[in-house]
């Protein structure tokens, strides 16, 4: 979706968003605290972006994003928020989904995306399949560890 941007500097543009919805500008040590990375990695990631028109720093200040960046930062954050509806609707625990968002939230492609989201749509309508499904993975699970030692075993 932007190819002129990485994974990296998108998810800092979106971590910037976060905060900035806190407070009007958002510091260094913040960002680098939420991505857990050293605050000089956030600098140089600062000023990528700051040159590409996405965000203002000011030095030893805050740093505001622009309209530009305001629209690619929501964009990436819808995006991490679709991937997490799909996941949580296989059922997939929350802060497991949110891991699994780090690694395929810049892969998919736009159709791809825009398919997924129509169909989290689609399944939300869908309250008896998404019954069965629970009661599917349900009956998948072993119903205590002396059953699954015993399917291991045997």
């Amino acid at each position: 979706m932007c190819a002129r941007l990485t994974h990296k500097l998108e998810d800092c543009l979106g971590v910037i968003w976060e905060l900035s919805k806190a407070s009007k500008y958002v510091r260094i040590k913040d960002i680098a605290g939420r991505l857990k990375i050293s605050p000089p990695s956030v600098v140089e990631m600062i000023n990528k972006l700051e040159n590409k028109g996405y965000l203002i720093h000011e030095r030893y200040g805050g740093i505001a994003l622009t309209n530009k960046g305001k629209r690619l930062a929501l964009n990436v954050f819808h995006k991490h928020n679709l991937y997490i509806d799909f996941l949580t609707a296989l059922l997939i625990p929350e802060n497991i989904a949110k891991k699994d968002v780090q690694y395929i939230s810049h892969n998919l492609h736009t159709k791809t995306l825009k398919q997924l989201s129509k169909f989290i749509e689609f399944m939300k309508t869908k309250k008896q399949f998404v019954k069965e499904f629970k009661g599917f993975k349900k009956s998948q699970e072993p119903r205590n560890k002396k059953n699954k030692i015993k399917k291991l075993k045997g």
